[in-house]
């Protein structure tokens, strides 16, 4: 089924009298006035008295995520995703008996509702790392509405996070097959690439990458790891250092990335020189954390393993250097 109304809460339905949807449409009333006290207590007495109702679990893990409360967001909203799949299920063979057309016409506004309850649940997901439940509320999303980019996006997303790249790029390749024009979905398959140790193709997408969105502090940071992966430094170095020029207000990754190229090179001077300015305006890098965090640095990305430890020797060298012993 393609999607093509747009997207929408489906939440007008009639309430009941003392029933589990009278409270949802309570509870939604004060979603909109932003009393998101009012809506968990409205979805609690919703799931109490219809424990099937996914939709409540959703609304009311989306107002405890918004009230700071993390791990109860992730239950709910986890829950919301499971009682969804058995509402899909439902409403399929509900179109089987009676056919796509009158199943689109019946239940089109809440399968509408459901996809976007998975979708708002797997961002959130996503961004607490919790890829699994991204995944399979994005698998939901998916199979209701098979032709929007937006789910194999984000669950391109989540099995990068699971560290599935295969099929991170699978689903990258659809997006932009739906959608040619998503930059964002052609900076993460280069990155897929390269974690896949297809440079030539990952080099491929940065060069395309470079027409359409022009200069971009990430694109020559993670271009410069794929050179940095074929042992190609100079090169690697000098798309660090361009992402130093572009990103002049933080001042963070490239400067990082092109200190540990220089200490691979076997420039310490201007390695020690460009860690100066770096670890200055990055707290968590400095001692006692500077090993600790620098090997963390080499484990996310690899192909900086070996030039991380090339810093650690050059800055230890340093402080243990006649220059800089006090007495």
């Amino acid at each position: 089924m393609s999607k093509k109304a747009p997207r929408r809460p489906a939440h007008k339905q009639q309430p009941g009298a003392d029933t589990g949807d009278k409270y949802y449409q309570t509870g939604m009333q004060c979603a909109e006035k932003e009393d998101y006290v009012g809506v968990i207590q409205n979805m609690t007495r919703a799931i109490q008295l219809s424990p099937e109702l996914g939709r409540a679990y959703y609304q009311r893990g989306l107002a405890r995520y918004l009230l700071g409360d993390a791990e109860g967001a992730v239950t709910d909203l986890a829950n919301s995703v499971d009682l969804n799949s058995a509402a899909i299920a439902s409403l399929m063979e509900m179109g089987e008996m009676a056919g796509e057309e009158m199943m689109v016409r019946m239940a089109g506004p809440l399968l509408e509702e459901i996809f976007e309850a998975c979708f708002e649940a797997s961002l959130i997901f996503l961004e607490m790392d919790e890829h699994k439940l991204a995944l399979a509320a994005l698998n939901q999303a998916a199979g209701i509405f098979e032709d929007e980019p937006d789910v194999y996006m984000q669950r391109g997303l989540a099995y990068k996070g699971l560290n599935n790249f295969a099929k991170a790029s699978a689903d990258f390749n659809r997006t932009l097959r739906l959608q040619p024009d998503n930059k964002m979905a052609l900076f993460q398959r280069a990155i897929t690439y390269r974690a896949m140790g297809q440079f030539d193709k990952a080099l491929v997408d940065f060069a395309e990458l470079e027409k359409v969105a022009g200069d971009i502090s990430p694109l020559y940071v993670e271009r410069g790891m794929v050179y940095a992966a074929q042992g190609q430094w100079a090169t690697a170095l000098a798309d660090f250092q361009k992402g130093i020029e572009l990103d002049e207000e933080n001042f963070g990754m490239p400067a990082l990335m092109t200190s540990m190229t220089l200490a691979q090179m076997g420039q310490t001077q201007e390695a020690i020189q460009q860690w100066n300015v770096f670890s200055v305006l990055n707290e968590l890098f400095v001692p006692p954390h500077t090993e600790e965090a620098l090997r963390e640095m080499g484990k996310i990305y690899p192909p900086m393993t070996e030039a991380a430890e090339k810093l650690i020797a050059v800055l230890a060298s340093e402080t243990s250097s006649p220059d800089n012993t006090e007495g």
